[in-house]
C-alpha cells in the first residue's frame, strides 16, 4: 500500500494498521493491534485506504464529529506521510 510501512507510533516496533483519536487532546496517531492506547476512535488503514471514494467518505464523516480537530488530523497526516514515504506518489 505504501513504500514504506509505518511503525507504530506508540510501541515502535510493529507495523501501524490504525488511525486513533484521543478524544481530550483532539490529537492523532497511527498504531497497531497490540498498542497500549487510550480509549478513542480507530479508524482502520485497510477501510480509509480502500478507494479514493471511501477516503472521502471517510474525510466527510470525520467533519462531522464535534470533537474532531482537522488541524491535529493534519499534522498526523503529515507525519505518516514522511513514515510512509509517500510524497508524491
Amino acid at each position: 500500500m505504501f513504500p514504506k510501512i509505518p511503525r507504530c507510533e506508540v510501541c515502535k516496533e510493529n507495523p501501524a494498521l490504525f488511525f486513533s483519536a484521543d478524544y481530550e487532546s483532539g490529537r492523532w496517531s497511527w498504531i497497531c493491534k497490540e498498542a497500549d492506547c487510550p480509549e478513542g476512535y480507530w479508524i482502520s488503514f485497510e477501510d480509509i485506504f480502500k478507494s479514493a471514494p471511501a477516503t472521502v467518505d471517510w474525510l466527510a464523516h470525520l467533519t462531522e464529529k464535534s470533537w474532531f480537530k482537522h488541524d491535529e488530523f493534519f499534522k498526523m497526516m503529515e507525519r505518516f506521510r514522511e513514515a510512509t514515504g509517500s510524497f508524491n506518489q
